[in-house]
């Protein structure tokens, strides 16, 4: 992500889901740089990440183990605007369900080598999570200026 290997503006829309948090600490307006350097003008840029707010944050066991990164909406839109882009919409997501189902699937899958399937009752609870104001996911649709 530091050095997209892509010429100057050759895509209309860079999609960053769940990587910012990953990239070396310290690296994150380079690598925002190296996505406005591709982007053409005008171009979209759509990011999520773990969001910095204390549920999220203590209810992710990857921040514990691993120190798992998670960002704040100044922060981010902060980083945006120095490197050029405009954050046309700022969303939050996830909220108990979410929290719940993700931490047992990752232990399902980590732990005990297996992918659980849940029932569609508890999968429509995982989609109506997902609405504006959660506490887990940061979802961002900015446009290079």
């Amino acid at each position: 992500a530091e050095k997209l290997p892509f010429r100057d503006k050759s895509f209309d829309t860079v999609i960053f889901l769940d990587v910012i948090e990953h990239i070396p600490a310290q690296t994150e307006l380079k690598c925002l740089k190296e996505i406005y350097r591709v982007l053409k003008p005008k171009g979209t840029l759509i990011l999520s990440t773990g969001y910095k707010h204390p549920l999220g944050v203590l209810f992710d066991p990857s921040f514990w183990a691993f120190g798992h990164r998670h960002y704040g909406k100044d922060e981010l839109n902060n980083m945006l605007t120095q490197t050029g882009f405009y954050a046309l919409h700022v969303i939050t997501s996830g909220k108990f369900w979410r929290i719940v189902t993700f931490n047992i699937s990752m232990m399902a899958k980590h732990v005990f080598k297996i992918k659980l399937e849940y029932s569609k009752r508890i999968k429509k609870k995982i989609l109506e999570d997902f609405k504006p104001e959660g506490v887990v996911s940061i979802h961002i649709i900015a446009q290079k200026q």
